[in-house]
């Protein structure tokens, strides 16, 4: 289903490749492990930190083949995210701060100050409900962060500059359950 079994929180994102050679790489999922969410009221605060990124593998869709790429190579990748693409000695975490807005009766959204790379940018975020998880999934354009798409090979291969956000928080209540109340969630990976 694309989150833990055990409601522990999780955070995906999906990059894509495009290019010429782009037949040669990987669309590829990449986990953040370490982060905290907290609501109270209507307003969430969040901190994720961009040294706990973890590349998990190739993926197709939801799908995620970890066997597609190998240890070393995910290592790599890894340093590249970490040290060319968000600059994690200078940047270590993106935060989020925000309220939810309940304007769209399908549920709420988060208006939100993201910032990531040192720079913040405005976004709203839908929020939906799947049995017993609040599910964040959105796309967002990271050159709006002054995060160009990473390219190699001349350019030959590069990054869409779009990433597809998911985030898993275990929630068994409903959506209206959100309005005035007071929880964290810890990813501690």
């Amino acid at each position: 289903m694309g989150y833990p079994d055990d409601m522990t929180p999780a955070l995906h994102v999906y990059v894509y490749k495009e290019g010429f050679l782009a037949r040669f790489g990987h669309d590829l999922r990449v986990s953040v492990t370490r982060f905290e969410v907290t609501l109270r009221g209507d307003r969430v605060t969040a901190s994720f930190d961009v040294g706990s990124v973890r590349v998990d593998g190739a993926a197709t869709g939801d799908q995620v083949d970890a066997s597609a790429i190998s240890d070393a190579d995910k290592l790599a990748i890894r340093g590249r995210i970490t040290d060319e693409i968000l600059h994690a000695a200078q940047h270590p975490t993106v935060t989020v701060e925000g309220a939810l807005s309940w304007a769209d009766p399908l549920g709420p959204a988060l208006r939100a100050r993201i910032t990531m790379n040192g720079r913040a940018v405005d976004e709203e975020i839908p929020i939906g409900r799947i049995p017993g998880v609040l599910r964040v999934n959105t796309v967002i354009v990271p050159s709006r962060w002054g995060i160009a798409p990473y390219r190699t090979l001349a350019g030959a291969i590069r990054l869409q500059d779009r990433w597809r956000i998911q985030l898993y928080l275990g929630w068994a209540l409903a959506l209206d359950a959100l309005r005035g109340a007071e929880t964290t969630w810890v990813a501690k990976g």
